[in-house]
């Protein structure tokens, strides 16, 4: 957090003038001005010239001294106390109110002065959005908890350095000449504008951020700078999903097309084929014929996985128990499994586990075949299932310590057509199948690997008996 010195970010001022003194601070006094000097040099003039009577008296009219000596101290004090009152008392007790008066106007500008601090430091601190102050130079003052949470570093970390602690390097230097011509006119390419930036992280990820920029000046004349950034990472991912779903859906819409073109014509092949091979006794046109058959039947098998991908998830069915699915999948692929030599480990959750719907079959036969297929350079090895329910969440984990997936396939994996098996050996469709599936039920499917190491599909969907959003 900045500490309590810290500038504020809406003040333009001191509590000061130019010249170091408060604010409608009255005039220095001048010496002759100030009243108890002037009560007393009247005191002494009085005195001066009641002494100065009294020596002509004692001269002019020989009165006794014994008298005069009786009467000096009389007639001094009858002078003095009223001159002491009206010359003296009387300023001094209006100086003293003036300044209680002064004094109490002080405080109150300070209590001011303290709330709009309080409140200033509380509309930082519980902004939802990042907010950073900075001089001139690009020095920051000011960085408030959700910068915090944006960018990585604490308040301690952050002020005092430079900006360019945020920015990727390879904009650092049209940055900072920015900086140059903002600290110059307080105008800039960014300046009183809303945009789109990229923003560095402390662990060095680089992030989309929206940013928007407003300029103040202090005092002295110096423009500073006050910035609110908002992290558009989610943003950005929900923007490419959708994107991403209405191009599936555009295929899935063209795929239903194509597929019925498709079959039409390999429907006539096949019957050709078929009576070629029976009619014929040739042995070459009879294996001519088994490879256009054996062609004709990859290709069905082609279109039955576009066909699933274009509607297979508008099937009709009803609910289903998740473990009864998985154990059901499990157990018609156990001779394949058992042939390759892999492990099965079960890891149920307690409770009931039904979900809205038996399709979930199809899409737990995905990834249990994505893992086998992982697991085959290994020559075998552990497949794990495990399922967890909480409050009305369904997770369902399909793991493998096969090959893994390298890293920037990870993102590609759930796209249609994309396979990284060798030709003949996949179509591309079925993680997509089993994204769309997922999706449809309101849940989401991710994929966690490692190359060398194993990938784990994990599966999270509402079953309607709780609230949802308790996990988010």
């Amino acid at each position: 957090m900045a500490s309590a010195n810290d500038p504020g970010l809406f003040s333009t001022s001191s509590g000061n003038d130019a010249g170091g003194n408060p604010p409608d601070s009255p005039e220095p006094r001048k010496i002759g001005d100030v009243p108890p000097l002037r009560a007393l040099l009247a005191l002494l003039t009085v005195i001066f010239v009641v002494e100065y009577l009294f020596m002509v008296v004692h001269s002019f009219l020989n009165v006794q001294m014994f008298w005069l000596e009786l009467i000096d101290p009389l007639l001094l004090v009858l002078v003095a106390l009223p001159t002491a009152h009206f010359f003296f008392y009387r300023p001094m007790k209006l100086l003293v109110s003036e300044r209680d008066n002064r004094v109490a106007q002080l405080e109150t500008t300070r209590k001011k002065l303290e709330r709009s601090l309080a409140f200033e430091q509380a509309l930082m601190q519980n902004a939802q959005e990042g907010v950073i102050v900075v001089d001139g130079y690009g020095d920051i003052a000011s960085w408030n908890p959700k910068a915090e949470s944006i960018f990585g570093y604490a308040a301690e970390e952050a002020v005092g350095r430079n900006i360019v602690l945020i920015v990727p390097e390879k904009y650092r230097k049209e940055h900072l000449a920015g900086l140059e011509r903002f600290r110059k006119t307080g105008t800039g390419d960014v300046v009183g504008k809303v945009v789109e930036l990229s923003g560095l992280r402390k662990n060095g990820a680089e992030f989309p951020v929206e940013v928007g920029v407003g300029s103040f000046r202090r005092e002295g004349g110096d423009w500073w700078a006050i910035a609110t950034v908002k992290d558009l990472s989610q943003q950005k991912v929900m923007e490419r999903n959708g994107l991403r779903h209405e191009r599936l859906a555009s295929l899935g819409t063209l795929s239903a097309g194509l597929v019925h073109e498709i079959l039409n014509p390999m429907n006539i092949i096949s019957t050709t084929a078929q009576v070629m091979r029976m009619e014929s006794a040739d042995p070459a046109v009879r294996e001519e014929a088994d490879v256009l058959l054996l062609q004709v039947r990859r290709i069905a098998e082609l279109t039955s996985s576009i066909r699933s991908f274009a509607d297979g998830m508008k099937e009709e069915a009803g609910a289903a128990d998740v473990r009864t699915m998985l154990d059901s999948v499990l157990d018609s692929m156990r001779e394949n499994l058992d042939a390759n030599h892999v492990a099965i480990s079960k890891n149920y959750g307690d409770g009931p586990a039904a979900v809205a719907s038996e399709l979930l079959i199809k899409v737990f036969r995905v990834c249990i075949l994505n893992a086998l297929d992982a697991m085959k350079p290994h020559g075998g090895g552990t497949l794990s299932v495990a399922t967890a329910k909480s409050k009305g969440l369904m997770e369902i984990s399909i793991s493998d310590d096969g090959v893994g997936i390298p890293p920037e396939l990870q993102e590609r994996i759930f796209d249609p057509f994309f396979t990284s098996k060798e030709p003949g050996k996949g179509v591309g469709l079925g993680l997509s199948i089993a994204n769309t599936i997922v999706r449809d039920l309101g849940g989401t499917i991710s994929v966690n690997s490692e190359a060398g190491k194993g990938t784990c599909f994990k599966i999270i969907l509402p079953t309607g008996d709780g609230d949802p959003k308790g996990e988010a």
